[in-house]
């Protein structure tokens, strides 16, 4: 496996875990989301780029916000937030297009260190 081929580094925050938790409880198309997002947390993980392109298509809107940040379309007004720089993957947040872009407005003034993540698993707050 070459550098190219390495696997990210995958970060969770426990608002994450939260917000997917949140979403399988709602059940119905909440709970299909959560589990498109389980599996672009897998194609992440595993470095199945052409899978990640195929399957989940990354949005524009907001999310230029917060520094790294990516949106993706989880399908049926869903949306997963996470930041990715070299080789990390910090998952943020999961849920409701309207409930994402809530989310991203109030912590648009969030400054991640991702070396500092992969260090201690946390993310500096302002």
């Amino acid at each position: 496996m070459d550098a190219r081929e390495k696997a990210f580094n995958i970060h969770r925050t426990v608002l994450f875990d939260r917000c997917l938790e949140e979403l399988q409880m709602k059940g119905g198309m909440a709970e299909v989301a959560m589990n498109k997002a389980v599996d672009f947390i897998n194609a992440v993980t595993h470095r199945e780029e052409h899978k990640v392109r195929e399957k989940f298509s990354f949005t524009l809107h907001r999310e230029a916000l917060i520094r790294y940040c990516r949106k993706i379309d989880l399908g049926s007004g869903y949306r997963l937030v996470c930041l990715l720089k070299n080789g990390h993957c910090v998952l943020l947040y999961a849920g409701s297009h309207d409930d994402c872009s809530r989310w991203l407005m109030r912590n648009r003034r969030m400054n991640c260190e991702l070396k500092d993540v992969a260090s201690s698993g946390t993310i500096a707050r302002p």
